[in-house]
């Protein structure tokens, strides 16, 4: 993964989604390369989060994303939380 995320080029838009335990598979560099993109949720993603992540490389201010944290108390199916969408358009580079 960190090669895939080490290798996207400029312009390159990336999509992500998440249900069940992204805060295991995303070591820190992933993280920060996922900053890079403009994520602001994968910095503090938990066990069976939700999250939807869409990013373009060197838009600065063009990323959409949506982080649900589970929460046992509040999660739509059983043990895991709501149904997320996002939308929007990037910029043609």
């Amino acid at each position: 993964m960190l090669d895939f995320l080490r290798g996207i080029g400029p312009g390159q838009i990336l999509l992500v989604a998440s249900y069940d335990d992204p805060s295991i598979i995303l070591k820190e560099e992933s993280r920060e390369l996922l900053r890079g993109l403009g994520s602001s949720a994968a910095q503090t993603l938990g066990a069976r989060d939700g999250w939807v992540f869409a990013g373009q490389k060197a838009a600065e201010g063009s990323a959409f994303e949506k982080h649900i944290s589970s929460d046992e108390k509040t999660n739509t199916f059983d043990k895991w939380p709501a149904v997320i969408e996002i939308s929007g358009c990037f910029k043609k580079t």
